[in-house]
């Protein structure tokens, strides 16, 4: 690996090692990897002596290792695992995990309760579609979900609405349609 981090005492193959190790216990953030440097024994054999790198030089080398360096990287270890005959790649199986990336928890998502949401979305949109007929007297039933959140933001800026928030402030009927909209929107791009 020829990469040069600037300003970086640790060599990137050592920056490497750290990376994956605390990607595999999951510590996510920077700050988080420099502070288990300090006091993890395990972090600090890693670094065979060098001095703790700051969160800095942490994501410096995130910034500068390209992604065909890593994704070449992580295939050399999997060959290295093959080679071993640790790991078989004869069969594969899938959970129906979905996995989000959040960079301050591990969480899943079963693929069930995925479908189930996103099933009854179509439903909740059609609701809301009546809904602004009702409040609004607007024809929406032709439309999908993204051109219904747009109409309405259209609808309040040709209003020259001002969008509240908080205690004491009343939302108008097209605000909370818009807010609505807006939700549907999010979950399905969410979801999909």
């Amino acid at each position: 690996m020829n990469l040069i981090i600037p300003n970086s005492k640790v060599p990137p193959h050592i920056l490497f090692k750290i990376f994956v190790y605390a990607m595999s216990n999951g510590v996510y953030s920077t700050r988080m990897i420099q502070q288990q440097c300090e006091e993890n024994i395990n972090y600090m054999w890693l670094l065979q002596g060098y001095a703790t790198p700051s969160h800095m030089t942490f994501q410096r080398f995130f910034a500068h290792c390209a992604l065909d360096i890593l994704m070449n990287l992580f295939s050399q270890i999997m060959e290295a695992i093959a080679r071993r005959d640790t790991l078989t790649f004869n069969e594969v199986f899938i959970d129906g995990t979905k996995l989000e990336a959040n960079a301050n928890k591990y969480t899943f998502v079963w693929c069930k309760a995925v479908e189930k949401k996103l099933s009854m979305l179509p439903t909740k949109l059609s609701v809301l579609k009546q809904d602004i007929w009702n409040e609004l007297g607007l024809d929406a039933f032709y439309m999908n979900d993204e051109f219904v959140y747009t109409f309405l933001a259209k609808e309040i800026e040709v209003r020259h609405m001002v969008l509240v928030q908080g205690k004491g402030k009343h939302k108008t009927p097209l605000q909370r349609l818009y807010e609505r909209a807006e939700s549907l929107y999010e979950k399905r791009k969410e979801y999909e």
